[in-house]
């Protein structure tokens, strides 16, 4: 490893652009006495610049998020706090250093886990100018590390799959694990000069430390039924046998092509050395990575993916809520749990699947997109889904599981069936999974211009306190869907299904009914069963017209077409549709 570079001007007389408002509260006292030692006038520099740390961080952070709220920021400005705290005791020079140390790598990184890009772009050069204040300029020379930190990491990406602008934005999903903690972002194309590339702030690896992961196109517009693997682009450096020279280039680039392994580009500045990922992604192997670990296990009741099974390949939720769907919306799902807390477990898997079929974020298998755990606390997760194909598969509803399993394997993977009905918003429900407990709610988002009409054909009504009369009217519609799904009726060259609708309300004689509605088999695999009014009423017509060659639906489908008007968001009736009866 060459050796550390020599001592550059402490950078205490300089302030961030950002702050240039508060530059005059910031001068700094006059130098300490001649007579003290290097040790001593850091001690003196570090305090002085401590002082003022506090009033620093909160001055930009107003500017930065100009009234927005954002999680990153508060952990990063309560980690400054804690620092500055931690500092300002009486600690022995080897703390003192080891505090530093500490700092140098977590300040960068969490800058990189603040959500916003707009945000984090204005804090990034602020934190920048304090590390450099404060923590560069405590430091003894010997601690100064010999390579950038952080480094700008770039790449190339030639598409050579998702050249369809329709499907695919212009950005990219870049996930990364290293030091056990896995990164996920998506990053927009930068323009230096004319030469498009993509950049991102890395911490530098360590000696030994292995930074893998992958690079995949954003996804744009409708979830998709697929039997193929999408084009997953592999990413693999590490600190190189020999550092290079450090000076004012503190970036290095790689070239990566859309499906294969990425590679140091001609421009390379050799700061970064390529290796081989283990285990790495083929078309052979990524039917294993899609199986996941805890669905290799005999738990959970849905059967596990074969050869040419099919999946969901979905935008992820950052993508969906960019969006400005038209018709039908999207349903955010939240998941807490506090299986994990005190685990020593660093991030999880997530695997979810709706009625059997894997969703792939991205058509990223669960492995390849770990999500990071927090330290303290429950763990909480969000994600998107759009209808699918929901179409009340399981007695009115349909069933949506959920396994978490940690990535180091050093706790059990946590498994829960949920209840769901499409387009609907479901208030928090708790589930005791072993000794833990796990509460999830959805809330279904309702798009600008929304299709709020259903063509319903028959309905099926019960008594609420009854429950082997609400049984009867759950085997009698999912009798029907079968023998309608069976005829293969099409309109407009697409496949008619029949979609159950439990209830909404329950009526003061307690009265309520589910409902038969009419969907469609979209090109992309989802079930589509809201429509225009006019749209739904040509459906009602044409399936009542389907009376005089089809006898047995003369039992099913009314004589004459109707068709209702619901809007989205609303709740499913008490005591429908519940988790524990899936």
């Amino acid at each position: 490893m060459n050796a550390p570079r020599p001592a550059r001007p402490r950078p205490l007389r300089r302030c961030a652009a950002l702050l240039c408002c508060g530059c005059h509260a910031m001068a700094l006292s006059a130098p300490p006495a001649p007579a003290q030692s290097a040790s001593e006038r850091r001690n003196a520099e570090l305090h002085t610049n401590l002082a003022l740390l506090s009033t620093m961080i909160d001055k930009a952070s107003a500017v930065c998020l100009n009234n927005e709220t954002s999680k990153g920021v508060a952990q990063l400005q309560a980690s400054f706090k804690s620092i500055a705290s931690t500092l300002s005791g009486k600690l022995t020079v080897e703390r003192t250093n080891q505090v530093l140390r500490g700092a140098r790598e977590g300040l960068p990184q969490q800058v990189a886990l603040i959500e916003n890009d707009k945000i984090r772009n204005c804090m990034k050069p602020l934190v920048q100018n304090l590390f450099d204040m404060v923590i560069n300029a405590a430091a003894p020379e010997s601690a100064t590390p010999a390579w950038p930190e952080p480094i700008d990491f770039r790449f190339n990406f030639k598409r050579t799959v998702s050249t369809d602008p329709r499907l695919y934005s212009e950005n990219v999903r870049l996930d990364l694990t290293a030091r056990e903690r896995p990164l996920s972002r998506r990053i927009t194309m930068q323009d230096a000069q004319g030469l498009a590339y993509y950049q991102y702030d890395l911490l530098y690896p360590r000696a030994g430390e292995i930074f893998r992961g992958t690079i995949i196109a954003e996804r744009l517009g409708n979830s998709r039924l697929s039997l193929t693997a999408p084009a997953i682009t592999e990413i693999c450096f590490r600190q190189p046998v020999k550092l290079p020279k450090l000076g004012q280039i503190t970036y290095d680039i790689f070239d990566c092509v859309e499906g294969k392994l990425c590679k140091p580009s001609a421009q390379s500045t050799a700061w970064l050395a390529a290796c081989e990922p283990k285990p790495a992604v083929s078309a052979a192997n990524w039917l294993d990575l899609l199986v996941g670990r805890a669905w290799a296990q005999p738990a959970p009741a849905t059967a596990p993916d074969r050869p040419g099974a099919p999946f969901w390949h979905v935008p992820s939720l950052q993508t969906l809520t960019k969006s400005n769907p038209e018709g039908v919306g999207y349903t955010v799902f939240s998941i807490e749990t506090d299986a994990f807390r005190d685990q020593n477990v660093q991030a999880l898997e997530v695997d979810v699947r709706v009625n059997g079929i894997p969703v792939l974020e991205d058509g990223l298998p669960p492995r390849l997109r770990p999500v990071p755990v927090e330290a303290e606390g429950n763990y909480r997760y969000n994600f998107a889904l759009q209808s699918l194909n929901f179409q009340g598969l399981r007695h009115g509803c349909d069933r949506i599981d959920i396994t978490l399993t940690p990535s180091n394997g050093r706790a059990k993977p946590l498994h829960a069936t949920l209840a769901y009905v499409a387009l609907r918003d479901v208030a928090p429900r708790t589930q005791k999974i072993r000794d833990k407990q796990l509460t999830w709610s959805a809330s279904y988002i309702v798009p600008q211009k929304e299709w709020r009409h259903y063509a319903v054909v028959h309905s099926y009504s019960f008594s609420a306190s009854d429950e082997a009369d609400k049984q009867r009217a759950i085997a009698a519609a999912s009798r029907d869907k079968q023998l309608i799904d069976g005829l293969q009726l099409r309109y407009k060259g697409q496949k008619l299904v029949g979609v159950i609708r439990p209830p909404r309300t329950i009526n003061q004689a307690g009265k309520a009914a589910f409902g038969m509605s009419i969907g469609r088999e979209q090109e992309d695999g989802q079930v589509r069963f809201t429509f225009t009014k006019a749209e739904a009423k040509s459906m009602a017509q044409f399936v009542v017209s389907q009376r005089a060659t089809h006898a047995p639906l003369n039992a099913v489908i009314a004589s004459q077409p109707f068709y209702f008007n619901a809007d989205g968001g609303s709740r499913t009736a008490a005591g429908m549709c519940e988790d524990h009866q899936l």
